[in-house]
């Protein structure tokens, strides 16, 4: 319907404000410009889901991921500003959204959408100081992933007839997470904060490019 696609346009256009206000740790866009940025791609959101709600549309799952991301990559942007408070403020909206996506997809037998929003939780614990929680959430995501789409120590990735292909995708982004992970760790016990290879975090840097090249 004509509404429904207004929603998936409030959907794209707040992905990519979102994705616009992350330019800003490259210092393409200065502080004030990503707080627009992350207004703006709010505002489409909530767009977004008010519309999938009325129609009771299953993009409302889209919907609430897609806010938790801004509102993580928001608490993001506060946290590089030293804006505790306000930090905390986005770090509690990402959570609530996420769970709400989490029962969504969960409601709708999303598997790959539930994967997927595991990966976001466990990163909003991990840059929220959370690592405890983070590698949980990694974990379950890892374990709702189907085995034959995870690498064998010997062989590594097989074939798999008619692939669902997110999944490798997910994969990628949970393997990405856990060197992040383990780099930033071992970063902090060198003493100075400054990057450190550590030996375990490559290999997982090694399997999420390979994850990757599964997807592509």
């Amino acid at each position: 319907t004509n509404r429904r696609a207004l929603g998936l346009v409030y959907l794209a256009r707040g992905e990519a404000y979102r994705r616009l206000a992350n330019l800003h740790a490259l210092r393409v866009y200065d502080e004030e410009s990503a707080q627009k940025f992350f207004v703006n791609g709010r505002d489409n959101l909530q767009n977004a889901l008010e519309l999938f709600q009325a129609l009771q549309n299953q993009n409302v799952l889209d919907a609430y991921a897609e806010l938790g991301r801004l509102y993580r990559d928001w608490m993001q942007l506060l946290q590089r500003m030293e804006q505790k408070q306000e930090a905390r403020e986005r770090q509690n909206q990402a959570e609530s959204y996420f769970e709400k996506a989490l029962k969504e997809a969960q409601k709708q037998k999303a598997s790959h959408q539930t994967a997927d929003i595991l990966q976001d939780i466990g990163a909003l614990y991990w840059l929220s100081g959370q690592e405890r929680n983070a590698t949980q959430a990694i974990n379950v995501a890892k374990a709702s992933i189907p085995d034959e789409y995870k690498p064998k120590p010997d062989s590594g990735f097989s074939s798999v007839p008619e692939p669902i292909n997110p999944y490798w995708e997910i994969l990628g982004k949970l393997y990405l997470l856990e060197a992040q992970m383990r780099f930033s760790a071992a970063s902090g016990k060198n003493g100075n904060g400054s990057p450190s290879i550590d030996e375990e975090g490559l290999a997982f840097a090694i399997l999420a490019v390979a994850a990757f090249q599964q997807h592509n």
